[in-house]
């Protein structure tokens, strides 16, 4: 009687490879931001963000349509408490270009 071989090992399933999820941006709502100005002309916005970046201040501008009209508003952070931000509400307000009356937000 002959004896069968064993069977040979299985190869290990070969792993598909798969996309990483991008993550998700946070919401511009998420912590806590000064607001440092708002411009109908996106080149006025601009303008202040290039100077909030030669500050090394983390800038973002969002638009907020009012009435069919384009409202750019210039806004640094987000900083994780008031008080954070408040430390930097100075700065803001000292680079050329931003409101005097710069405000912190949530």
């Amino acid at each position: 009687v002959k004896s069968s071989p064993p069977p040979a090992p299985k190869a290990p399933a070969a792993k598909v490879p798969t996309a990483p999820k991008p993550a998700a941006a946070p919401a511009a709502s998420s912590g806590y931001w000064i607001q440092t100005g708002s411009f109908v002309q996106k080149s006025g916005a601009d303008a202040l963000k290039q100077g909030m970046e030669a500050q090394n201040l983390p800038v973002r501008i969002n638009v907020k349509d009012i009435d069919g009209k384009s409202y750019y508003q210039v806004r640094v952070g987000p900083y994780s408490s008031r008080e954070e931000a408040s430390k930097w509400l100075g700065t803001v307000k000292a680079v050329p270009g931003a409101s005097s009356g710069s405000f912190i937000t949530q």
